[in-house]
């Protein structure tokens, strides 16, 4: 078992961060959990009424959370991973409009699971990834608000030889239609191919 504290203070930047590590069966499983206080002047990008990007400075701000990250193998020829971020960003600024709102693109949850076979000379993996509502400006508007977004991808790895890896992976199974910027959508469904060889 490590655990591991740490505190400190500079330019009234404030931190506090409480770390755990939990190793399990000869590290098979690894359990982290983390927590997170912040009092800070921070720049954030911001869209604008000509719906680009701007930096904008805040006078105070709070980020609480915790993350949780799991690792696991199965008889060998399973793999697991997970992972999960829980983070409150509140805007703590003096300004009425402003203040004890979501800062913009700081979604409250955000998860990552991926499992991963091995059969042979074969690799299949699965990941899932999750990306909480949030907002895309500082008075936490109807209209930039963002949808959550849920993504699915499939990674299929085949070792020819010793040294040569082919890969082919679909992402956005489901062909989502989602943007996280204006007039900018992220990718539909997707095919990638790859071939790597190492020396």
């Amino acid at each position: 078992y490590n655990i591991v504290i740490a505190f400190y203070s500079f330019f009234k930047v404030l931190e506090i961060s409480f770390f755990a590590i939990i190793s399990y069966v000869k590290k098979i499983v690894i359990f982290r959990f983390f927590i997170k206080v912040i009092s800070v002047n921070i720049i954030i990008f911001i869209h604008n009424s000509q719906l680009t990007m701007m930096a904008q400075g805040i006078s105070n701000a709070e980020i609480k959370g915790h993350e949780c990250t799991l690792t696991s193998t199965i008889y060998s020829h399973i793999s697991v991973s997970f992972n999960y971020t829980y983070q409150e960003a509140i805007d703590k600024s003096e300004i009425s409009f402003y203040k004890n709102n979501f800062l913009p693109h700081r979604p409250v949850h955000t998860l990552f699971f991926n499992i991963k076979t091995y059969y042979k000379r074969l690799i299949c993996s699965y990941e899932f990834h999750l990306t909480g509502a949030n907002f895309r400006d500082r008075v936490n508007s109807d209209f930039y608000y963002i949808e959550r977004k849920m993504f699915h991808n499939v990674i299929l790895s085949y070792k020819l030889f010793k040294n040569l890896i082919i890969t082919g992976e679909c992402k956005n199974i489901l062909d989502e239609k989602k943007s996280d910027i204006i007039g900018y959508p992220l990718p539909g469904r997707s095919f990638y191919g790859s071939i790597q060889y190492k020396f």
